[in-house]
């Protein structure tokens, strides 16, 4: 519906009562996943843009929850749609959790709390692990 104050969109095929955030966090989830090959800077700069064109004036509980939404997206985007027979599928995998954790990060800067760095390359270094029993299980 389109009003003098804005435009109203109701999604019929998944609608139900949430948190205004959840939304947020999962489209910039699902918009990580889709441009997984953007470098962290240009996905920043979508996310800034994003922000400033859906919720200007939104309180900042409501955008910091939003990022606790999409770092928890991120990490079903990793379970859940990363097809395990895909050639790249631990890269993936490994990218996405990568991506959670620097929002996992920025919440800790936010929320003031002391931020733990994990090591670049950790979560590929498990999933390449997990590459070499599947294959030995396959007999490759």
């Amino acid at each position: 519906w389109v009003a003098s104050d804005g435009l109203t969109v109701i999604d019929f095929d998944s609608s139900r009562l949430a948190d205004p955030a959840l939304d947020v966090g999962y489209f910039l989830a699902d918009w990580q996943f889709r441009h997984l090959a953007w470098r962290q800077a240009r996905l920043e700069k979508m996310r800034e843009s994003f922000l400033a064109g859906y919720a200007p004036g939104a309180p900042k509980e409501r955008l910091t929850r939003a990022r606790l939404y999409e770092a928890v997206e991120l990490v079903k985007c990793a379970v859940r749609r990363v097809q395990v027979f895909e050639h790249d599928w631990a890269s993936r995998t490994a990218g996405l959790v990568e991506r959670a954790q620097v929002v996992i990060n920025d919440l800790e800067r936010i929320l003031g709390l002391p931020v733990r760095i994990c090591r670049r390359g950790h979560p590929l270094r498990a999933s390449v692990s997990l590459t070499r029993v599947q294959s030995r299980r396959a007999g490759t």
